[in-house]
C-alpha cells in the first residue's frame, strides 16, 4: 500500500460519515437563517456552520457550500469594506479555498487542487496566520509527493516544518515527522521510517487527536507488512479500524480493510485478501474516493491474477488503469499496466502485452500515450518533411525547365526548315527582295531564340544551385539526426515519420560511474569540470564506435551504452566487454598521467548485464533513443555493487563469454544488490 501513505500525510479537513437526526434538524434551521439573512456576513457564517456538519457525510454538498462561501467572499472583497468586514471575508475566502484544495485533491483533480491551495496560501500569508500557512504548504507538498515530484514535495514540507518548529506546534511537528518517515520508506530504509513514524505517533497520542492517531496506526501497520511482520501489521491496522469505526470515518475504515487485505495477500491467503479488498472498494465507491479506488482495484486485479481468474483480473486491472489516468495517479498507472502486461501475456495476447509493457516502462518518468509520442515524433520531423517536399518540387522544376528548352530547340529546327522551303519558292524575280525581308525576320528570330536560351540556361543554373543547396541542407540534417539516433532508427523515422518500439531478447548493457564525483567536482571550476568529463566521455564515445556498441545517454557523471541495439547480434556481450576493458585501460593511463602531474583523477566503476530490453524513442521536445526493462536496472546494480577500477558483470553475461581465452574471471559469489536480492557477480580482466 505504498500509495496510501503519502495520501494520508494530509491533516484532513474532511472525512465521510452519516448525519444524525439532530444534525439534520440543525441544517434545516441554518437554511432558514440563510433565507432570512439581510447581509452576507450572516449567510457566510451559516454556510460555514452547515459545512461543519456535512463535510463528513456529503462530499457533493461540501463542495457546493465551499464554492458558495468563496464566491460570496470574493464578491464582497471587491467592495469598500470596514477593516473588520474585510478581515472576515478574507478569512472566509481562505477557509473555503483551503477546503476546496482538499476536496479537489481527493477527487483526483490535482491542477484544480493546486490552484485553490495557491489562493489559500496567498490569503493566509496576507493575514499572517503562520499555522494555517504551514498547513497549506504541507498539503501542497502532499500533492507533489503523490505525483512523484519529490523535489517540490520536500521543498514545501521543509517550509512547513520550519514554521511548526518556530511556533512550537506539536501537531505540526508530528506531521513533519510523518513526512520524513515516508521519505525514508520510499528509499527502502524501513527501520529509520519506523523510528520517525513512532515518534510522530507519540506526539499524536499526547495531543489526543483520534483521526491523526488512526492515520499513524495505519501507516505503521503498512510498514510492518513490508517488513513481513504480519502480526504487528494486523495489530496496528486493527487499532486504526477500531478508532475509525467509532468515529464513523468511512474513508479510514475502507483504508483499514484494504490494508488487512494487503496483509493477507502478503501471506498468500488470497481468498481472505480478496474479501477485505472488496469490502474496502465498496466503501470507496460509496464515498467517491476515486484515488484510493484506483489503487484498490489494482490490488483486486492482482489477487484474481494470482487465483488464475483472468477475466476478473483483466476487468479490475483495466479499471485501475482507467481510474489512475483520470485521477493523475502515476504509481497506480504503472502498477496496473504491469499487471495487464502479465494478464495479456498469460492469455496469449502478445501485441497487447507488449503495448502494456511499453506503457509500464514509460510511466517511470511520466504518462505519455503511444499516439502522443507518435504525434511528437511527427512534429520533430516536420522540417525534414518540408525539405523533402521542397527537394521534390525543385526536381520537378528542373525537369520542366529542361523540357521547355528541348521543345524550344525543336521549334527552332522546324523554323529553319520552313525558311529553306520559302527561299526556294521565292527564288524568282522578286526573290531577292523577299530574301532580304525574310533574312531580317530570321535574324530577329534568332536574337529572340538566343535570349530565350539565355533565360532558360539562367533558370536551369538557378534550379541547379537551389537543388545543390537543398542537398547540402539534407546532408546536414541527416548528419545531425545520426548524432542523435542510430542509423537504422533514423532511416525508419525518415521513411515512416515514426519508429516502432521493439522487444530485443539479448542486449548487453554497460553503466559507468565516477566514485566521489561530487567531492571531486568541488575542487574544480565549472569549466574545468566540464572539460574533465568531456575528455572522458569523448574517449568512451570513440571506444563504443570502435567496438560497434551503441551509446545510449549520459546522466550527470554516469555513462550508459548497449550492445545488440538497434540491430540484434550474437556478439553483443563480447563487444561490450571489450569496450569496458578499453575504458578501464584508458582510465588507468589517465590516472597515471594525472598522478605524474600531481593532479587528482576520476575513479571509475563499470557494471555489465545481459538480457531482454524494450528499445525505442522517447521525449517530449528533445527526443532520444533509449532502452528500458529490468536488464537496465540490473546493469546499474552491477555498477553500484562493484569496486573502483573494476568491471563487475552478471552471471548471464558471464555465461556468454566464459570460454573466451583472452579474458580472465574472478567469481565474487552472490552479492546483495539493492532491490534485487542476492545476485551472482564476476570481475573481468584482460589476461
Amino acid at each position: 500500500m505504498k500509495f496510501l501513505l503519502f495520501i494520508l500525510i494530509l491533516v484532513p479537513f474532511l472525512s465521510y460519515g452519516q448525519l444524525s437526526p439532530r444534525q439534520s434538524s440543525e441544517i434545516d434551521s441554518l437554511k432558514k437563517v440563510i433565507k432570512q439573512a439581510k447581509n452576507d456576513t450572516v449567510v457566510v457564517n451559516a454556510l460555514k456552520a452547515w459545512d461543519d456538519i456535512v463535510y463528513s457525510s456529503d462530499p457533493e454538498m461540501d463542495l457546493k457550500l465551499n464554492l458558495r462561501i468563496d464566491s460570496i467572499s470574493a464578491r464582497n472583497l471587491n467592495k469598500k469594506l470596514s477593516e473588520k468586514e474585510q478581515d472576515f471575508f478574507l478569512n472566509s475566502s481562505g477557509f473555503a479555498t483551503g477546503n476546496l484544495g482538499y476536496i479537489y485533491n481527493s477527487r483526483g483533480e490535482n491542477s484544480t487542487a493546486l490552484e485553490y491551495y495557491g489562493k489559500s496560501l496567498k490569503i493566509k500569508e496576507r493575514l499572517g496566520n503562520e499555522k494555517s500557512i504551514a498547513r497549506v504548504l504541507n498539503n501542497i507538498g502532499s500533492i507533489y509527493h503523490e505525483q512523484g515530484v519529490y523535489t517540490k514535495a520536500i521543498e514545501y514540507y521543509m517550509k512547513a516544518l520550519a514554521i511548526h518548529k518556530k511556533l512550537g506546534d506539536q501537531k505540526g511537528i508530528a506531521g513533519a515527522l510523518n513526512n520524513i518517515a515516508i521519505i525514508y520508506r520510499y528509499q527502502g530504509e524501513y527501520e529509520s521510517a519506523l523510528k520517525y513514524y513512532k515518534e510522530s505517533l507519540a506526539i499524536k497520542l499526547k495531543e489526543g487527536d483520534s483521526e491523526a492517531i488512526a492515520v499513524a496506526y495505519l501507516n505503521i501497520g503498512t510498514l510492518y507488512n513490508e517488513l513481513k511482520d504480519y502480526d504487528k501489521a494486523r495489530e496496528y491496522t486493527m487499532k486504526c479500524f477500531r478508532i475509525s469505526e467509532k468515529s464513523g470515518n468511512k474513508r479510514y475504515i475502507a483504508l483499514a480493510y484494504v490494508n488487512l487485505g494487503s496483509i493477507f495477500h502478503s501471506e498468500n491467503k488470497l481468498k481472505d485478501a480478496l474479501e477485505y479488498y472488496l469490502k474496502g472498494i465498496a466503501i470507496q465507491e460509496e464515498i467517491h474516493d476515486n484515488k484510493m479506488m484506483a489503487e484498490t482495484a489494482g490490488y483486486v486485479g492482482k489477487v484474481y491474477l494470482d487465483l488464475g481468474n483472468m477475466p476478473k483480473a483483466r476487468e479490475y486491472s483495466e479499471r485501475a488503469l482507467k481510474l489512475s489516468y483520470e485521477n493523475d495517479v502515476v504509481n497506480v498507472s504503472k502498477q496496473a499496466s504491469g499487471e495487464l502486461y502479465q494478464i495479456y501475456k498469460k492469455t496469449g495476447n502478445m501485441s497487447k502485452a507488449l503495448e502494456m509493457l511499453e506503457l509500464n516502462i514509460e510511466l517511470r518518468d511520466s504518462i505519455n500515450s503511444k499516439e502522443n509520442q507518435k504525434a511528437i515524433i511527427r512534429q520533430q520531423f516536420k522540417y525534414d518533411y518540408e525539405k523533402r517536399a521542397d527537394s521534390l518540387r525543385a526536381d520537378q522544376e528542373k525537369k520542366s525547365a529542361l523540357a521547355r528548352a528541348e521543345q524550344q530547340r525543336k521549334d527552332d529546327i522546324a523554323a529553319k526548315d520552313a525558311q529553306r522551303k520559302n527561299l526556294i519558292i521565292w527564288s524568282g524575280a522578286g526573290g531577292i527582295l523577299m530574301i532580304l525581308i525574310f533574312t531580317g525576320i530570321v535574324i530577329k528570330r534568332l536574337r529572340i531564340t538566343r535570349r530565350q536560351k539565355a533565360i532558360i540556361e539562367s533558370q536551369k543554373e538557378r534550379v541547379d544551385i537551389a537543388y545543390d543547396e537543398l542537398d547540402k541542407e539534407k546532408k546536414k540534417s541527416d548528419k545531425l539526426l545520426l548524432n542523435i539516433l542510430p542509423e537504422e532508427v533514423a532511416e525508419e523515422l525518415k521513411e515512416k515519420g515514426e519508429a516502432d518500439a521493439k522487444l530485443i531478447d539479448s542486449v548487453t548493457v554497460l553503466f559507468t560511474d565516477f566514485k566521489g564525483f561530487t567531492a571531486f567536482s568541488e575542487q574544480l571550476s565549472a569549466k574545468e569540470l566540464v572539460n574533465e568529463i568531456n575528455n572522458c566521455f569523448s574517449a568512451f564515445d570513440r571506444i563504443m564506435e570502435k567496438h560497434h556498441v551503441e551509446k545510449i545517454k549520459t546522466i550527470g557523471d554516469a555513462y550508459m551504452a548497449a550492445g545488440g541495439v538497434p540491430v540484434p547480434n550474437e556478439t553483443n556481450a563480447l563487444d561490450v566487454i571489450h569496450a569496458a576493458l578499453d575504458i578501464q585501460a584508458f582510465m588507468r593511463e589517465l590516472a597515471e598521467e594525472k598522478k605524474r602531474n600531481g593532479e587528482s583523477c576520476f575513479e571509475i566503476r563499470i557494471g555489465i548485464h545481459t538480457g531482454p530490453v524494450i528499445a525505442g524513442i522517447v521525449g517530449l521536445n528533445k527526443f532520444q533513443y533509449d532502452i528500458w526493462g529490468d536488464t537496465v536496472n540490473i546493469a546499474s546494480r552491477m555498477e553500484s555493487s562493484g569496486d573502483v577500477g573494476k568491471i563487475n558483470i552478471s552471471d548471464s553475461t558471464y555465461e556468454l563469454i566464459k570460454d573466451n581465452p583472452e579474458i580472465s574471471f574472478e567469481s565474487r559469489g552472490e552479492i546483495e544488490a539493492k532491490g534485487k536480492g542476492r545476485l551472482q557477480m564476476y570481475y573481468v580482466e584482460r589476461k
